[in-house]
């Protein structure tokens, strides 16, 4: 997606972590409680910056995401893409034994198909 405002490049991340929280504002949505065993990642004070500059959306559901900017990420982005590589595709086969189970063991296909 792109920012409307900079044109910068961005993606919509969630917006929690593992670990109980309270609830919070989320200005004309109001107060949002986290989902069950997660917590919002940001204090309400900061929460309360980043709708002012634009920095959390809403999806259809209610549920607040954040933008994450691709300039402002960390790393170094992808410079070649590979489409020319064979897939390896791996199908089971059974292997009898003279226990009660059979053993399922994976193999690639033969290239013959």
């Amino acid at each position: 997606m792109i920012d409307e405002k900079t044109g910068q490049r961005y993606q919509l991340a969630d917006f929690t972590q593992k670990g109980a929280g309270k609830p919070r504002y989320f200005g004309d949505k109001g107060l949002m409680a986290p989902p069950p065993g997660k917590h919002w990642i940001w204090s309400q004070e900061r929460i309360n910056e980043a709708l002012e500059k634009g920095l959390i959306i809403f999806t259809q559901s209610g549920k607040p995401r954040v933008k994450r900017f691709l300039d402002e990420s960390k790393g170094k982005p992808v410079e070649d893409i590979w489409i020319d590589i064979f897939p390896i595709i791996v199908k089971p086969i059974i292997i009898e034994t003279h226990q009660i189970e059979a053993i399922p063991i994976l193999f690639p296909p033969d290239k013959g198909g």
